[in-house]
């Protein structure tokens, strides 16, 4: 008996759960321009914001989704680079093997993956370092 009333309750919580997720998920555009048009008295200037808003958000949208499109094409490019990388890697290696039969088999996988540097991160880094040490050192001066 306790069971199905933990049950029950346990269902209810996750359905309410999944309606406010649904109803967080959907932008619902005037509601939130709502707040900002009630300090606009003028009705002309109330739909022109509107209008402006909506347009804005449109346009963001669109460059959301066209960002979104080139993600997936450069992660599809970088997925078909790595299995090339692979296949020519794996050709050099069977060649390796013919030239000395007595090397034993290994197999070329990813991992570890090596993390990617942004190109400037070595110089921020450095900057920091000698910013720290400008710092150390007038310390001990005013000491």
């Amino acid at each position: 008996m306790r069971f199905y009333f933990l049950y029950i309750i346990i269902f209810i919580s996750f359905t309410l759960c999944d309606n406010n997720l649904k109803n967080i998920k959907n932008h619902d555009f005037d509601k939130y321009t709502f707040s900002q048009t009630e300090e606009i008295e003028n009705q002309d200037a109330k739909e022109a914001f509107i209008n402006l808003k909506r347009e804005f958000y449109n346009e963001k949208e669109k460059i959301d989704q066209n960002y979104e499109r080139k993600i997936k094409k450069i992660k599809k490019s970088k997925r078909t680079e790595i299995k090339n990388l692979k296949e020519r890697y794996r050709n050099k290696l069977k060649r390796l093997k013919r030239r000395y039969p007595e090397m034993p088999d290994v197999d070329i996988r990813s991992k570890p993956k090596p993390k990617p540097v942004h190109p400037d991160a070595e110089n921020k880094v450095d900057k920091k370092k000698k910013k720290r040490k400008d710092i150390k050192k007038n310390k001990k001066y005013k000491e």
